[in-house]
């Protein structure tokens, strides 16, 4: 069940209570026992910050992150950097790409610490080209007696508006090891730093060809380690994701806004709280509140049965006009119906369909027979959307199914913004995808989201 729940927004004032906000923000470690083929093999450790999500008064089982804290391919660039530059200061010179073929990551163990003691987590869902990732508590979750935190509205976001970010910045662990000779082990709420700054703009960058994505540049000072902790405005509410921070010591930061990540939780059906803006109202708990009435429940259970006696009272029916019928008159029989093969073949054969998960064609199913074409354009497309979408161009996408393969087939027709799969990997305009039945895809943006299924 899909579902988020709406909470009222505050007037602006910085007096929400920081310590209680610090009980929901994590510090998340990633042991990798790394294998270099002719050198052996070494255990390098990662860490960043994670935040919880969830439905307040239930057990936190899932946090948001960064997904480059939890990206082997880093660490496998990471290493191959530090061997090449080893490599470089004795005169030999090569690539970190060449390197990168020796370097294999044998073991990877993600967990988050919480005091002294660690719970276990693992990925669920990554969105790579928003650097944003779901992670679950693998077991344990009963220590994290914690709140979520509360999603705000980004586009009530303003330049020169108070934000707060929070985090385990790794140069306080290099402060603590410099003067109490050891990195600290723990990860108290005490632990988490805090720290303050303005916004510079909400703006877009496109990373490797992708859809735009929303982010906040901020002064907020933030380093390695903060990464995947939540940037929070004046009443303490999410905004961003604290992403990349700058080199140049100028306190130039930037933060994910998390739009496309709501997407993804509503489409996997994780709770989140968000602010509305007016009321207190849950968007999913419509059903929960039926289920609680019972006198709602007593109207279902009729319904239901009214609903059952019409079915039979049609399918007696239905009967009888068939045996009037052939009291009257037999007809020829369909040799193929005599076929036994011929009618198991017809009956299993498989039924493609294209389902509409959100946007325009939400909740339409649509069979896929031949070459389908999305687009704007009338004329040359099957499945159209509204001339006003500038997300879609007029021939965008070609959807196919392969009954040999039992795949369908996804092209991009050199559209201008794009066909991703869920992951937010985009597809190679003009080369086939295949896609199993339930896998995802979106056009443009994630609210053009839409399941192929058997």
């Amino acid at each position: 069940m899909i579902t988020s729940f709406l909470y009222p927004v505050k007037k602006a004032s910085a007096d929400f209570d920081r310590e209680q906000l610090k009980k929901s923000v994590f510090k998340v470690y990633v042991d990798y026992l790394v294998n270099v083929d002719g050198l052996g093999a070494a255990t390098i450790s990662v860490h960043g910050t994670t935040f919880a999500i969830g439905k307040k008064g239930e057990k936190i089982k899932y946090l948001i992150t960064n997904y480059h804290v939890m990206d082997q391919n880093k660490v496998i660039q990471d290493v191959a950097k530090q061997i090449v530059d080893a490599l470089q200061a004795i005169g030999r010179y090569t690539s970190i790409e060449n390197v990168a073929k020796y370097v294999h990551i044998e073991k990877m163990h993600p967990y988050i610490m919480l005091y002294d003691a660690p719970i276990d987590i693992k990925l669920t869902k990554a969105m790579e080209v928003n650097d944003l990732a779901v992670i679950e508590i693998v077991n344990d979750n009963e220590r994290l007696n914690v709140d979520p935190l509360v999603f705000g509205d980004p586009n009530t976001v303003k330049t020169g508006d108070k934000v707060y970010a929070y985090g385990f910045p790794g140069i306080v662990d290099q402060l603590n090891g410099f003067y109490l000779g050891r990195e600290r082990a723990t990860a108290r709420p005490s632990d988490v730093s805090y720290t303050n700054g303005e916004v510079n703009q909400k703006t877009q960058i496109s990373v490797q060809g992708s859809y735009p994505l929303d982010v906040i540049h901020s002064t907020v000072p933030i380093s390695g380690g903060n990464s995947g902790g939540p940037l929070v405005n004046e009443n303490g509410y999410v905004i961003g994701i604290n992403t990349y921070g700058s080199t140049q010591g100028n306190n130039y930061n930037v933060a994910m806004v998390p739009t496309y990540l709501l997407s993804l939780l509503d489409n996997i059906g994780i709770s989140y709280e968000k602010t509305n803006g007016s009321r207190n109202v849950s968007s999913s708990s419509f059903i929960g509140k039926l289920t609680g009435n019972p006198i709602v429940i007593l109207a279902a259970v009729v319904l239901i049965i009214l609903i059952i006696l019409a079915i039979v009272l049609i399918a007696i029916n239905t009967s009888r006009k068939k045996n009037k019928v052939n009291q009257v008159e037999t007809l020829p029989q369909n040799p193929i119906q005599n076929n036994p093969v011929q009618n198991n073949l017809i009956h299993n054969q498989p039924k493609p369909l294209l389902i509409g998960v959100s946007g325009h064609f939400a909740g339409n199913n649509l069979s896929v027979h031949g070459a389908l074409i999305i687009g704007r354009d009338p004329a040359q497309c099957q499945v159209v959307f509204p001339a006003n979408n500038t997300d879609i161009s007029r021939r965008h996408s070609c959807l196919s199914y392969n009954s040999d393969a039992q795949s369908f087939v996804l092209e991009d027709l050199n559209s201008s913004n794009g066909t991703y799969l869920f992951n937010g990997q985009r597809v190679i305009p003009g080369q086939p995808h295949y896609l199993k039945s339930g896998e995802k895809f979106y056009l443009g943006v994630p609210n053009n989201m839409f399941e192929v299924r058997v």
